[in-house]
């Protein structure tokens, strides 16, 4: 599995757009804080997550085999 994800400044905080390789049936985004954000992926992989604070964060996805998986933290 890849993840390719893309930040740029959108208002007050960033909007993510990003693209998996594989199939993915939920994703989410947590924040270095304990909070976060749920993500719609489409059927190609594709995703867009606007609002995501500036400080560190990382994806949070489940894979068609139903595991549950986490990046390493980045710093948006």
């Amino acid at each position: 599995m890849q993840v390719d994800v893309d930040l740029t400044p959108a208002g007050p905080g960033l909007r993510m757009i990003g693209q998996f390789t594989g199939p993915v049936s939920e994703c989410g985004v947590e924040r270095g804080d304990g909070g976060s954000l749920d993500v719609d992926v489409d059927e190609l992989g594709r995703f867009v997550a606007d609002g995501v604070p500036p400080g560190p964060i990382r994806l949070r996805y489940r894979s068609e085999i139903g595991q549950m998986v986490r990046t390493s933290w980045l710093v948006a």
